[in-house]
């Protein structure tokens, strides 16, 4: 399943939005699930010794 839409006016293809039920269901054999998260919160309070 592919979250971009046909190409647009301009050729640019566009993002869709995707149901929730559609995220939870059991991807097939070829998918390969990855999650990815930051800290945006580097360097706050780095002096803080109780961190």
């Amino acid at each position: 399943m592919s979250d971009l839409a046909p190409n647009d006016a301009r050729g640019e293809e566009t993002a869709q939005s995707v149901a929730p039920s559609d995220v939870l269901e059991d991807p097939d054999e070829h998918t390969l699930r990855m999650m990815l998260s930051t800290d945006n919160h580097l360097g706050y309070a780095e002096k803080d010794p109780v961190r």
